[in-house]
């Protein structure tokens, strides 16, 4: 592949990416997945990693984190699936495997909150239709 073939892919990745985070975003701030996440996973990143930073900033640091991870996540998906298999099926499947590896590793590891399988049943199944929503538009976009 060509270099410019390949900076295409990481741009429509980082693209998708970004779109599938924001309808992700959308997703989880509406009810009923408001009631069952309560404080935005970023945020709580945000509020962890950066504590001495005022709310404000907090808040800009947690929408570049879930804005980041997204677009790292398109980038990703774009350049080692989408070129085997793409689609709303193969998507869907990648946004369980980023909440698997966000909700069971990296999350807990920080103290945002404990690991999926011990987080209230609630929250982790809105977070799960989050991140099969995402991953379903990246594959649709993909």
């Amino acid at each position: 592949m060509s270099r410019i073939g390949f900076a295409a892919r990481v741009a429509r990745g980082a693209v998708a990416g970004l779109v599938a985070t924001a309808a992700m975003s959308g997703q989880m701030m509406a009810p009923p997945s408001t009631d069952r996440i309560g404080t935005p996973p970023p945020r709580r990143l945000a509020d962890v990693l950066l504590p001495r930073e005022s709310q404000r900033d907090r808040r800009i640091a947690a929408t570049v984190i879930h804005l980041g991870i997204g677009v790292v996540g398109g980038v990703v998906y774009r350049v080692l699936i989408a070129p085997r298999r793409s689609g709303p099926v193969s998507g869907a499947l990648f946004g369980l495997a980023v909440w698997l590896v966000g909700y069971e590793i990296v999350v807990p590891a920080v103290g945002a909150l404990p690991p999926a399988h011990r987080d209230e049943q609630a929250r982790r199944t809105a977070l799960i239709e989050a991140h099969v929503l995402y991953g379903a538009i990246l594959g649709s976009l993909g």
